[in-house]
């Protein structure tokens, strides 16, 4: 074999091996750009899910003396606006989360559904709902905590 043919043979190969080299390292950052995309869109969910259950948690007129809260009827349309929010991001959020926490969100999802179905039978807020609200928003932080973290939780 000549000079001149082992020459181009080596150019070819370190032309090619440059080549292979750039496709991994494109084909790796696209990765790391889709699992980032993924989990900010993750986190924003989860987020306006928590923030909206906490609106409905905590908006209220006044509290009597035993401690039970008043809605005044001109802050029920806020507050279902609220739940109406909680229940889209709640609902987002089965299908961005983490595989491990898809099946207790759902069920989340479900019992929401179940409360609006309440409110909309049911003039005012019934305080059978206050106990479903709790409910899904302590799944749903739970939820976040884990999947957010990266790691799995088995405990309800």
């Amino acid at each position: 074999m000549d000079a001149a043919v082992a020459s181009l043979l080596g150019a070819v190969a370190g032309g090619s091996a440059t080549f292979v080299g750039t496709v991994i390292t494109n084909v790796s950052q696209s990765r790391r750009d889709d699992r980032k995309a993924q989990q900010t869109q993750k986190a924003e969910a989860y987020g306006n899910a928590l923030r909206n259950l906490l609106l409905v948690l905590h908006l209220r007129s006044g509290l009597t003396s035993p401690g039970e809260s008043i809605i005044k009827l001109e802050q029920v349309p806020d507050r279902f606006a609220a739940v109406v929010e909680a229940e889209y991001w709640v609902t987002i959020l089965t299908a961005v989360c983490g595989s491990a926490y898809r099946q207790r969100l759902v069920a989340a999802s479900d019992e929401l559904a179940g409360v609006i179905g309440r409110l909309l039978e049911e003039p005012g807020m019934p305080p059978a709902t206050e106990g479903s609200f709790w409910h899904v928003y302590t799944t749903v932080a739970t939820a976040a905590r884990a999947d957010l973290a990266g790691h799995s939780t088995t405990s309800r």
